[in-house]
């Protein structure tokens, strides 16, 4: 069964850094892992969530809320174990 994990902070809280290394230790397990972002979050580069440390992963980036739900159900029937957004409003 996929899991939707949702973390929320404040700036420079370490969110960025948490999904990173939740996603690093599932696929240690050998389990899949997608991480969405903002299509619209170019801090860095579209695509990439990235911390101030240095560290920086490959993202799946969307527009819509509506893309998300449909990506989230295709992962869940594909049995994908963790699913991590990050989204700055």
């Amino acid at each position: 069964m996929a899991q939707l994990f949702f973390k929320y902070g404040a700036m420079n809280s370490g969110k960025s850094i948490e999904i990173i290394k939740v996603a690093h230790n599932y696929e240690e397990q050998g389990k899949s892992v997608l991480i969405f972002t903002s299509a619209i979050d170019n801090r860095d580069e579209v695509g990439y969530v990235s911390s101030r440390i240095g560290f920086r992963r490959k993202a799946i980036p969307f527009l819509k809320i509506l893309m998300f739900i449909m990506l989230s159900v295709t992962t869940i029937q594909n049995r994908i174990v963790c699913l991590s957004t990050r989204h700055n409003s």
